[in-house]
């Protein structure tokens, strides 16, 4: 792993990019300088855009992640919503997986928190622990090596 300051954060959005990077893997970190250009090239329209947005070497988008870290289960709960929504646009976009990387107690709260999520990413739920299993996910088998050096 590279050597840089994370700020507690972003540092699960860090550990994510920073996978995506050492493995190739076409993707854009999206923040507020980014919003409209997700919106034009990907037709990506929830707002704010997912953590990240995947794609291939033809530009199409293949995933859209998501990372959430919360301490307590009413934000936990709060932020299971945001997945919900999500999801309806994956299904919008003809069923692009939707991937979730989670930190923090608040998703030991089962019923109303950990499970929604996994519902709507269909089970595609990673932790740093698991983060590197994400790459035998699809589509991401298909897409390690294939992020061009100009990227």
């Amino acid at each position: 792993m590279t050597q840089r300051r994370r700020c507690a954060g972003t540092f699960l959005e860090d550990a994510v990019e920073e996978l995506f990077l050492e493995n190739g893997i076409p993707h854009i970190r999206t923040g507020s300088h980014n919003q409209g250009d997700i919106v034009k090239r990907f037709e990506l329209h929830v707002t704010p855009a997912p953590d990240f947005v995947v794609y291939d070497s033809s530009g199409s988008l293949r995933a859209i992640l998501e990372c959430k870290l919360v301490n307590d289960g009413g934000t936990a709960r709060d932020k299971a919503l945001r997945f919900e929504r999500l999801r309806a646009e994956s299904l919008r976009l003809g069923g692009v997986p939707l991937l979730a990387v989670l930190a923090g107690l608040g998703w030991t709260r089962v019923n109303d928190t950990l499970g929604p999520v996994v519902r709507d990413t269909d089970g595609r739920v990673f932790t740093l622990a698991t983060l590197p299993d994400m790459l035998d996910v699809n589509p991401f088998p298909s897409l390690v090596g294939t992020r061009g050096e100009d990227e």
